[in-house]
């Protein structure tokens, strides 16, 4: 693993720790006002999303397409996932690519047509 990607991994990991501390600080907090002022000024977006779960196979080994569309239903990302019963892989695909606008196009269809 590079110097860049432990650097990465590391500043993922602290970000996540102290987020999930600021958390659980907020939730044990019996200020009302402390707490929504903390949400408040912690907070930059909420916005509400749609996923579309996408079976292609069951058993050993499952395959799927993990769609995420946004508020508007326009499909923003798409994820092929492999599952084999204790591990899972995802495979996210790209918007401008080939494939993504194939798999775009597929998902799509799949959603006017269920």
């Amino acid at each position: 693993m590079s110097d860049a990607r432990d650097e990465n991994e590391n500043d993922a990991v602290d970000s996540y720790r102290s987020h999930m501390e600021s958390m659980i600080q907020w939730h044990e907090d019996d200020d009302w006002d402390r707490k929504s002022e903390m949400v408040m000024s912690g907070v930059l977006s909420a916005e509400e999303t749609k996923r579309i779960d996408i079976c292609l196979g069951t058993g050993g080994p499952g395959y799927h397409l993990i769609a995420d569309l946004d508020r508007d239903g326009d499909v923003s990302s798409v994820s092929f996932w492999y599952y084999n019963w204790f591990f899972s892989r995802e495979f996210p695909i790209e918007n401008n690519t080939e494939e993504g606008k194939a798999v775009k196009s597929f998902v799509e269809f799949i959603i006017e047509s269920y």
